[in-house]
């Protein structure tokens, strides 16, 4: 079997909005949901990642350039599960369950390359 990585992906998502009810609705959405997958032997692993939106590097002119927060990034990163599937379209199938599609946010499903 294949890993795959779940990123979840938060850009139009306003957070603001919710009550502390919605919050705790939508936890127990995602604990239900990585239960499930847990209990079928799909999981692997997976966090939830901090508000703050660290930082980037790269490398420009032979030096490592440090930049960011982007407050405004529209790649802003929730989360991330990493699930074994037969194939991308069986990881998809398991991402359709993934409780971020009830709220606006989305997931970009990638293998794994284990080398």
């Amino acid at each position: 079997m294949t890993q795959y990585m779940l990123l979840i992906r938060n850009e139009d998502t306003d957070f603001s909005k919710f009550s502390a009810k919605d919050f705790q609705d939508l936890m127990k959405k995602y604990k239900d949901w990585t239960q499930k997958i847990v209990q079928d032997g799909t999981y692997v692993s997976g966090e939830k990642l901090t508000h703050d939106l660290g930082k980037s590097l790269k490398v420009k002119s032979g030096k490592i350039i440090v930049d960011g927060p982007y407050a405004d990034t529209k790649d802003a990163i929730g989360g991330y599960y990493i699930i074994k599937a037969k194939s991308l379209d069986a990881a998809v199938e398991v991402g359709k369950g993934c409780p971020a599609l009830s709220y606006g946010g989305s997931l970009e499903v990638r293998a794994v390359d284990k080398v």
